[in-house]
């Protein structure tokens, strides 16, 4: 009895000694993932609260300092449901990069090949026989045909995994529209180069490709199609149940609360996945005060009108109803506002909304009791929605989801498309039509008659030169169309033969040129796919390494929570609690699972790559990124040393001084790792950013320049939140006579870029990540002694007095000169003087 009072009395002072430190502890853990992955050596009283404590909790579980320490766990608890729910993220992305991983080889080898026939098309009439031979060579030693063979049976689920491609991509991009028409717009594109390949081989070792082939890809190719459609369909017909899915995620994400900032947060992600329909949300209080529940009643509100909403309610009692319309209709105000008159709107709002929708037909009615605090947010069109609060209710009123109606409008959807292509197609039937004769004619030649041959094939190029185009344009439309067409493909695919017979006879005909520059486009569209080969190359180690660490993840989760189930559970229950902890922290692996985890940060294992270089490498140095996955891996180590640390002290029989000791220095060595690659993030914005811009730009096409500088902002924005962006964009002016103007912009200053662009456009990016308030007196005062100012002058003699400035000027005459910047007032300056523009900020 003496000893365990002398223990006891150790308990109670070492948790008054560091009760703050603890808290402190605690705190962090709750903090965003700046912070966290910032944070150094801060976790230790929680781990030395854990084994100073445990043995003595388990021998007075109502003391008060028992009480205090559980409860401090259990805000660490608390955390483990967002993690838990990223686990399940992970389950989605091994899937998906588990398909990218078996199509991977197949889709660089493709790529391979068709980079080589381009190659041999676009030899110089000498190097011709050697490229082609270069072609063939290459194509039999990288699988010939069966790249595109084993596409294709992914597509189907014709393979040994038996999951049919579009099936997974529906499922990991949980059935997101976008992102499953923008998959199938590069798929689409890889059949391109692939077909076109295995085409050029068939016409040099065979003369022309085999009609029965031809028949093969054509039929394959409307499968392809078909199958995109049902892919699509699945996620436009399915997104009402995805869409309360997507939401109850985010309140994992997120606590709930009745406010703006909150509403307008859960529409902002529903209309990004799901931007062809219209949202309306409205958050209330479940519970309250009693009075105002009291006047509220049991049935404080209702909808009427079809099933095109739904409803959660939290787990701090806040109640989210969610409706949506797909074609929303205009309302009739006047018709409207009569039935609101004659109705007694108050009592049960359930039957307020009945009344109301029944003399309001083909709309969805939601009220709710004006004795309710009610936040809504919507992105219907004004004339298409009503909300307001009338006497004793909130009323919400729209025109409802009708699937009848839904799939009219998806039918329109597709009209839209196909009056884009129904031209396309007709001529394409035609198209193969004539190159089958065109292709037995060729046949039937004879060696004497190889002129006639040539003078076919140029006059076949030539005549069908607006059908190739208008695929190639087609090619080059928003992953919506491209997904969306049909049958359109072949016209490419097929003149790659004549092309061949072309360029073997060295035929440098106007025609043979412009074929080549329609595969020209192609290629364009190939070093975008090279790079997502490459990123999908990351993903796979990525993946790869999540993979390994997945069972680790769940080991150390499951650990800590057995360890917590000791900490909650009634006194009588404490020893089986104990005995299940210690029984399951031997048989998930004990503290291996956290010696794994530690040398996956280190690169001490198989692979030699540390997971933060992966993780670096693979979100392309984006610093919150990187700061989330270092917070995420610092809340598993937290809960994997409590669990330790309460197994050593309930085990007993280890030098627990010494263990806590060994794993504070190891958290050390972690924290360096972690400060390591945030550091590269920070050091290395401008480079990346640089990559990250030149990319952006090579895919965007359509856009106006203030478009382009708004939507390079908005991006740079985004991921370098912590540096202020400056972005111009114009053409260079009018050649005269030939000749180039000079001298039309000029940039000093370190902190800058340029991103290269087609057709004489100039896109220049400035930053700073430290930038400090300008003198803007002393600019205009610079300017305006000039007498004579030129558009270098000006920024060579701002720079020469503000050397810590970027300065960039532009002349008027340059066309469409658009611009954006994300710093304030005090940080920048803009001024349109007579003959330039005048941008400065400090670097």
């Amino acid at each position: 009895a003496f000893f365990l009072e002398f223990k006891m009395n150790r308990v109670e002072e070492w948790v008054l000694e560091n009760k703050s430190k603890i808290e402190k502890g605690v705190e962090i853990m709750g903090q965003g993932c700046e912070i966290l992955a910032a944070t150094v050596g801060q976790f230790h009283p929680i781990l030395e609260a854990v084994f100073v404590a445990s043995a003595e909790i388990l021998s007075n579980p109502e003391g008060k300092e028992a009480k205090y320490l559980a409860e401090q766990f259990e805000k660490v608890n608390q955390k483990l449901e967002g993690i838990q729910d990223e686990v399940d993220k992970i389950a989605l992305e091994l899937q998906r990069t588990s398909m990218n991983k078996q199509n991977f080889h197949y889709e660089a080898q493709m790529i391979s090949q068709y980079e080589k026939f381009q190659d041999f098309i676009n030899a110089k009439p000498k190097f011709k026989e050697k490229k082609k031979e270069k072609f063939l060579k290459h194509f039999e030693n990288t699988e010939g045909c069966l790249n595109l063979d084993a596409l294709y049976n992914a597509v189907t689920g014709n393979n040994t995994s038996g999951d049919a491609m579009l099936d997974t991509v529906v499922t990991t991009e949980q059935r997101s529209r976008r992102a499953v028409e923008e998959f199938c717009a590069k798929l689409k594109k890889l059949f391109v180069i692939g077909i076109i390949a295995v085409m050029g081989h068939a016409a040099l070792t065979e003369g022309q490709p085999d009609q029965t082939m031809v028949k093969t890809w054509q039929d394959r190719m409307e499968d392809v199609e078909k199958r995109m459609k049902v892919a699509v369909d699945e996620c436009i017909n399915n997104f009402p149940a995805q869409a309360k899915m997507d939401v109850e995620h985010q309140l994992l994400e997120r606590q709930s609360s009745v406010d703006q900032e909150f509403t307008k947060h859960l529409l902002d992600a529903l209309v990004k996945k799901y931007d062809w329909v219209s949202w309306s949300i409205r958050v209330f209080n479940h519970g309250g005060i009693f009075f105002w529940n009291w006047m509220a009643g049991k049935k404080y509100h209702g909808s009427s009108g079809g099933g095109n909403f739904f409803d959660l309610l939290t787990k701090n009692n806040i109640r989210i109803v969610v409706s949506f319309s797909v074609d929303p209709k205009p309302l009739n105000n006047s018709q409207l506002h009569d039935q609101i008159e004659k109705q007694n709107l108050k009592g049960n709002m359930v039957s307020v909304a009945q009344c109301l929708c029944s003399g309001i037909p083909n709309c969805l009615v939601h009220a709710i009791s004006r004795y309710k605090k009610v936040v809504e947010a919507n992105n219907f069109q004004p004339e298409c929605y009503y909300y307001n609060m009338h006497k004793r209710a909130y009323l919400c009123i729209h025109s409802e989801y009708d699937p009848f109606l839904h799939a009219y409008t998806t039918q329109r959807f597709e009209n839209i498309s196909q009056s884009r292509t129904a031209c396309t197609n007709e001529r394409i039937r035609c198209l193969t039509l004539t190159m089958m004769s065109l292709h037995a004619e060729c046949t039937v030649l004879t060696p004497n008659r190889s002129v006639k041959m040539t003078d076919v094939l140029q006059k076949m190029v030539a005549d069908k030169k607006d059908v190739v185009e208008t695929v190639m344009e087609a090619l080059e439309q928003g992953a919506e169309v491209v997904a969306s067409i049909a049958g359109d493909l072949f016209p490419v695919f097929s003149i790659a033969a004549p092309i061949v017979k072309l360029a073997l006879d060295n035929v440098d005909s106007k025609e043979a040129a412009y074929m080549k520059d329609q595969f020209q486009k192609v290629r364009d569209r190939l070093e975008i796919m090279s790079e997502e080969v490459q990123r999908i190359n990351e993903e796979i180690k990525k993946s790869g390494a999540d993979a390994t660490y997945f069972s680790v993840e769940e080991n150390l989760t499951n650990q800590f929570r057995k360890y917590m189930d000791i900490l909650n559970a009634k006194p009588k229950f404490q020893e089986a609690k104990k005995k299940q902890f210690l029984e399951h922290f031997s048989k998930s692996g004990g503290d291996k699972n956290l010696h794994t985890l530690y040398d996956a940060v280190t690169g001490e294992n198989f692979s030699g790559e540390s997971v933060l270089e992966i993780t670096l490498n693979y979100v392309q140095k984006s610093r919150r990124a990187v700061e989330d996955f270092c917070s995420r891996l610092k809340h598993l180590f937290c809960i994997g040393l409590i669990a330790l640390m309460g197994h050593a002290a309930l085990k007993g029989g280890e030098d627990e001084e010494k263990l806590l000791q060994e794993w504070q220095e190891r958290m050390k060595i972690v924290q360096s790792k972690i400060n390591i690659v945030i550091e590269d993030c920070i050091n290395s914005f401008p480079s990346q950013a640089e990559l990250d811009m030149k990319r952006l730009v090579r895919e965007s096409t359509n856009k106006t320049n203030q478009q382009l500088a708004d939507m390079i902002v908005e991006n740079l924005k985004k991921k370098y939140d912590w540096v202020g962006w400056s972005v111009h964009v114009f053409y260079s002016p009018s050649r005269y006579f030939g000749f180039a103007s000079k001298d039309f912009y000029c940039s000093t200053g370190k902190s800058r870029f340029l991103v290269p662009a087609p057709n004489d456009l100039n896109i220049v990016v400035s930053y700073s990540a430290s930038p400090e308030p300008l003198d803007k007196a002393q600019i205009q005062q610079l300017v305006q002694a000039e007498k004579k100012p030129t558009v270098p002058g000006v920024a060579e003699l701002l720079f020469e007095k503000l050397p810590l400035c970027v300065v960039h000027t532009v002349k008027t005459k340059c066309k469409e000169v658009a611009y954006s910047w994300t710093f304030t007032d005090e940080l920048h300056y803009f001024e349109e003087c007579k003959n330039f523009y005048l941008f400065v900020h400090s670097a």
